[in-house]
């Protein structure tokens, strides 16, 4: 295994920090709608310091060990709303 396979190997196997998690909750937008688990992504804004804990061992749980995802959390529905008075038919009036 040369050098690069090994980083690789690290990258997708090593656990999340909590200052990573912390990073992408402040990323998280509260304009976005729930998916099918019906969170709203406010409702993580404004979780605990326990709670926080507890997800951050939840995404390491999943993400190194060979459990899967939910089926729900692997899906998405995406709804087009059209821009008013603009053409149906190009995609940059939705």
């Amino acid at each position: 295994m040369n050098r690069g396979d090994g980083h690789l190997e690290e990258l997708f196997t090593k656990e999340f920090s909590m200052e990573e998690l912390n990073e992408a909750i402040k990323n998280i937008s509260n304009k976005k709608q729930p998916g099918h688990d019906k969170i709203f992504p406010e409702f993580i804004n404004y979780l605990g310091p326990k709670a926080i804990d507890t997800l951050l061992l939840i995404c390491n749980k999943f993400w190194t060990s060979k459990i899967s995802l939910p089926a729900d959390w692997t899906k998405t529905v995406i709804m087009l709303i059209l821009k008013p008075g603009k053409p149906t038919e190009k995609m940059e009036s939705y």
